[in-house]
This record gives C-alpha cells, structure tokens and sequence, in this order.
C-alpha cells in the first residue's frame, strides 16, 4: 500500500522549503528616517572667540560687523540607518526662517564634509580640537564641498545620498559639515526658533 503519510511529510517539507526561499528572497522594505533635533548638534564658531557649544541648538554663517561665524552640522546617522542598509536618497533641508531667499541662494552657501573630532572638543575660530588648525574659520579638515542642489523660498537643499551611504556603512566617520558661504550674507539655522535643520535618508 503507498505510504500517504510520508507524502504528506514530503509535501510540508516541500512547502517550509519554498515559504523560506521566499522569505528570504524578499527585498527588504524601504523606509524614510528623519533626522533633527536632539539627534543632531547646530554649532558655531566666531572670528571674536565665541563659540556656541553649550546646547548646540544654532548655527550662524556670514559677517557680522567686524566678526566672521561659521557653522557647524552633524546629524546622528548611525541611531536610524544600519550599517548594512543601502541608502537610496538623502538629502539636507535648512528652512530660511524669514532670511531673504535672493541673499540666501545667491551666497553659494554649501558644506564642507569634516574629518576632525569637533564633537568631543571645543573648537575655536582658529582649531577644531585644539591640535588641528584651520585658515580663518574656513575648514580645512576636507576639500569636500556639497553645493545646494536646490534654493528656493521652501528652504535650502542639498543631495547627500552618497556620503550619507558612506557615513551609514562607516559610522566612525560621521564627524558633520561646515556650513559656510562665499559672500558673508548672514543665514542661521536653529532647534529654538523653527528653522530646524532635517535630515532625510531613505534606505533599504
């Protein structure tokens, strides 16, 4: 007589096998992370000694009378994004908080990729960590720039994906950017008043 219960064995094994082929052929499901607030610092440095390192909250650029600011910008990636993630888009939104958008997006404001620990120090108009200098508050940690891929009355933005991607993959590098411009227009960005800065990273 055939074994019917052994077909019945052989058939559930077959079906466990195929659901966990599946299973494991399934793409992972993309997901879109913000990244602002406390989980990020907005710093800056003054050409006067001042410093804002206290709360981190704001980040000022551009001249004021005699003094020069520069900001400073880093976001926790590594609280949202895995290090085995492959990060499809990322992008940097700065609201302009009633600054005028023409000053604004004509200042060639970008960033400047850091590779110096500021984060663990008090950095000063003329050293990040007290051993490293930069010219005049202008970083000289990287020669990498990202230039606004976008300007307009919605806010400034700026396409990150591929050093995001590598900041996610390699958490040990996210040491933040530079916020600086070429005019000295005056622009700031700040958890206190609404002009938040967001960190958008989508990833699978």
């Amino acid at each position: 007589m055939p074994d019917h219960g052994a077909a019945r064995r052989a058939l559930r094994t077959f079906a466990a096998t195929v659901l966990v082929t599946l299973g494991a052929a399934a793409p992972a499901a993309a997901q879109t992370v913000e990244i602002s607030g406390s989980d990020s610092r907005n710093c800056w440095v003054a050409s006067n000694g001042v410093t804002e390192f206290e709360d981190c909250n704001s980040a000022y650029i551009g001249q004021s009378g005699a003094y020069e600011f520069r900001g400073l910008l880093w976001f926790d990636i590594a609280a949202y994004v895995p290090d085995t993630a492959l990060v499809t888009d990322a992008y940097l939104k700065l609201p302009l908080g009633g600054y005028d958008e023409e000053d604004v997006c004509g200042s060639g404001l970008h960033l400047r990729a850091q590779s110096a620990d500021w984060l663990t120090q008090t950095p000063t108009w003329t050293t990040p960590d007290g051993t490293t200098l930069w010219d005049g508050g202008s970083s000289t940690w990287s020669h990498i720039s990202h230039y606004a891929s976008t300007c307009d009355e919605s806010g400034v933005i700026f396409d990150l994906t591929g050093p995001v991607g590598d900041l996610a993959a390699n958490p040990e590098y996210n040491l933040g950017w530079s916020l600086v411009n070429g005019d000295g227009t005056q622009f700031a960005v700040s958890n206190n008043w609404g002009a938040i800065p967001q960190l958008f990273v989508s990833y699978e």
